[in-house]
């Protein structure tokens, strides 16, 4: 069974986390979502964007800005 676990992240990461669509980002960009993903538990599946808005803080150290929940599932 998997737990799920959420994130607040980068809402353009969306694309290149649940579709593995990394078009249009920045090497600097495709870097901070790789080193992101090597400290995250589980695998992304879901965004929810009843969340999206502008945060101060979010979960991958990156600048503020536009953020959305990530739901990601750990399996057991």
């Amino acid at each position: 069974m998997a737990r799920p676990v959420t994130y607040l992240l980068p809402v353009y990461w969306a694309c290149a986390l649940v579709n593995d669509d990394h078009t249009g980002l920045s090497e600097e960009e495709e870097k901070q979502i790789n080193d992101f993903l090597e400290t995250a538990e589980g695998r992304p599946v879901s965004v929810n964007f009843e969340a999206e808005g502008f945060y101060r803080r979010n979960d991958a150290g990156t600048l503020p800005g536009n953020c959305a929940e990530f739901i990601f599932l750990i399996d057991e």
